[in-house]
């Protein structure tokens, strides 16, 4: 986790009071996660077409969105399984509970309770495992889209400072 803020102020301050591309570029390094991968990849194209560095900015994005969600499709599929394979479950059991009471009578409610036990147990097995899976699929997915909206500012703001520094005939 990195104050998104703060890195853009300082880079701002590398390129457009300093005028230092080789500086902003050090700052980038300074500070780990995706936003600072993506200004650095758009820095370290300066000096190119501005499609160019657009194009780079999109691509080491894309790059850093797919590492942050490479994982989320484990979480999400595990969320909505479990549930179904809990209910496989309440199935299996209810029906080895209804073969037993055919099979019985209800002179022997307790080998009834038996398949509607499993019925139970795998159905609370199944929301076990699902409720934990689909919280932390949220707050993944919810720091994924924060960190594309750090990307999309910071991006914009690299994109505005190159403009910035070229009006002013900046050199790096």
């Amino acid at each position: 986790k990195i104050n998104v803020n703060e890195l853009l102020t300082k880079i701002r301050k590398s390129l457009l009071v300093n005028r230092n591309v080789k500086e902003a570029i050090k700052v980038c390094e300074q500070y780990r996660g995706p936003v600072a991968s993506v200004i650095k990849a758009g820095l370290l194209r300066y000096g190119h077409t501005a499609e160019d560095i657009e194009k780079t900015i999109e691509n080491a994005a894309l790059y850093e969105l797919d590492r942050l969600e490479k994982r989320l499709g484990l979480l999400a599929t595990t969320a909505n399984v479990a549930p179904m394979l809990g209910f496989l479950g309440t199935v299996t059991g209810m029906i080895k509970s209804f073969a037993t009471l055919a099979e019985q009578g209800l002179t022997n409610p307790a080998a009834v309770a038996v398949g509607i036990s499993e019925a139970l147990i795998t159905t609370a097995t199944g929301l076990i495992i699902a409720i934990p899976a689909q919280l932390a699929y949220n707050w993944f997915t919810t720091k994924v889209t924060r960190f594309v909206r750090d990307i999309e500012t910071a991006s914009n703001m690299l994109l505005e400072t190159f403009i910035e520094m070229d009006a002013k005939g900046g050199d790096s």
